[in-house]
């Protein structure tokens, strides 16, 4: 797999109002993207140097908890071929390939494969 860049870092929060004041209001990025009906936004630094992706808890991926993730994303040529290529060294998917707003791809995975190895 070639990765070409990282895409953006993202961390779950419990509260969407409040993680928006705090990012927007107390820590100065700007405020790129927000979809509140799907508990999504995206800060990027004053200069563009970085992404920052705020996701609210949700029941439909238990496993990350508010308050105990961090989430790296990669830019990859072909998404399909990179996942199919992370599911031959056994990493586990959680979805399916989604397209967001943005019309940028993306699939979430555990951060080991079932070895306990990335």
């Amino acid at each position: 797999m070639n990765i070409k860049s990282m895409g953006l870092a993202w961390i779950t929060v419990s509260d969407f109002a409040k993680s928006k004041a705090f990012f927007k209001d107390v820590l100065g990025l700007i405020l790129e993207e927000e979809t509140p009906e799907h508990g999504w936004m995206e800060f990027v630094a004053q200069d563009k140097s970085f992404k920052l992706g705020v996701g609210m808890e949700c029941s439909s991926t238990p496993m990350i908890k508010a308050g105990q993730n961090a989430v790296v994303t990669f830019t990859v040529s072909d998404i399909t071929a990179a996942k199919a290529e992370l599911q031959k060294h056994h990493v586990t998917l959680i979805g399916d390939i989604i397209r967001s707003l943005s019309a940028k791809h993306y699939t979430m995975l555990k951060c080991c494969n079932d070895r306990g190895i990335a």
